[in-house]
């Protein structure tokens, strides 16, 4: 009784893969959960920077040229807490900690393995990665205003921050879930390469992905 119970779960989820999940020609909106890793990453003359790991957000949509074949873009954030030790005219170290404001905007292309509604699948992407490390670059602070139709001029203050945008390429895999013709979930990891001046001996970061979407009705 066990066994034959077993063979019908068997050819009950062979026979549920089969079926096609009709992401063909359709678009897809998400919601997303994501994460980094904490990161070390060494500079010249024992600088170095330590980067703990923090839970962030983005917003996704993407096309299905056909069941496999899928392009998307996402744009991303996240602010995790770091601690930077850094070189000081003079000579000697200085230890600074702060937050990072991280944003990420990435094209990609991916391929889901299984026509049906439960497949795993393999990305890759390029983008950019603005980062600001909320360091004051410059004790001056800026001045902006503007007009209020109810308070007349308004102006206020802020300081320049080192901050910089940066070129990123990478790759991720993972695993996706179609509930039936409407929604889907799915999940992964992704590792991205940074690409600029200044960014260390080990320029990239590794992400979790949590992904909760919806597909558009068809045309």
């Amino acid at each position: 009784m066990k066994f034959c119970t077993l063979v019908i779960l068997i050819l009950g989820v062979v026979c549920s893969m089969a079926v096609q999940a009709k992401r063909a020609e359709r678009w897809d909106m998400s919601i997303q959960m994501l994460g980094n890793f904490s990161e070390k990453s060494n500079g010249s003359n024992g600088s170095s920077v330590d980067i703990d790991s923090a839970v962030g957000m983005a917003f996704g949509g993407s096309y299905h040229v056909n069941e496999h074949l899928q392009f998307g873009a996402d744009l991303s954030f996240f602010y995790p807490d770091y601690k930077a030790t850094i070189n000081v005219e003079g000579g000697g170290q200085e230890t600074i900690d702060s937050e990072l404001d991280v944003f990420n905007g990435h094209l990609y292309g991916a391929w889901n393995f299984l026509p049906g509604p439960l497949t795993p699948y393999v990305r890759g992407g390029l983008g950019w990665t603005y980062i600001d490390s909320n360091i004051v670059s410059d004790d001056v602070p800026s001045g902006v205003c503007w007009w209020d139709p109810w308070y007349g001029y308004i102006c206020s203050r802020y300081y320049e921050t080192y901050d910089d945008t940066f070129f990123t390429y990478g790759m991720g895999v993972g695993l996706r879930y179609d509930i039936g013709e409407q929604l889907f979930v799915s999940g992964g990891f992704d590792h991205y390469e940074l690409v600029g001046d200044g960014l260390g001996s080990s320029p990239d970061f590794d992400l979790w992905r949590i992904e909760f979407g919806w597909r558009l009705p068809a045309w």
